[in-house]
């Protein structure tokens, strides 16, 4: 493998019965179930660490990610769509792995909501594959 990383993914699901379990449980706007959701993203990212030390095992990476999700791009009859359900990120951040087993990843994510709301946020995971 080389200094390229490429991923993406797509999703999508469909809800049968949500009106009833909307009208079972109560739920009413944004917390109202979708008989349909989607969601993708791609990242890319490239392992800068050959640059300064070509025999190394450790990895800093920079990437990008965009994701697109919309958990109401269908209702049932009788619900409305929240536009607040209809999100996009765009990612920015870097992981940086002492061991190919161990990532540390820091990101910023700017969240863009279809009725013009979001929150962006700094964030910060660590993680270990065995």
């Amino acid at each position: 493998s080389g200094p390229l990383e490429l991923r993406g993914l797509w999703v999508q699901s469909n809800l049968e019965g949500a009106d009833l379990i909307n009208a079972n449980n109560s739920l009413t706007g944004a917390n109202a179930m979708g008989s349909k959701q989607s969601g993708y993203y791609f990242e890319a990212g490239y392992d800068v660490m050959p640059m300064f030390a070509q025999t190394s095992s450790v990895g800093l990476i920079p990437f990008i990610r965009y994701e697109k999700l919309n958990l109401h791009e269908q209702m049932p009859a009788g619900f409305t769509a929240n536009s607040a359900n209809d999100r996009t990120y765009l990612v920015y951040g870097v992981s940086f792995l002492p061991d190919p087993n161990v990532a540390l990843k820091l990101d910023y994510q700017d969240e863009t909501k279809a009725n013009n709301s979001g929150v962006d946020s700094w964030r910060f995971a660590s993680t270990f594959m065995f």
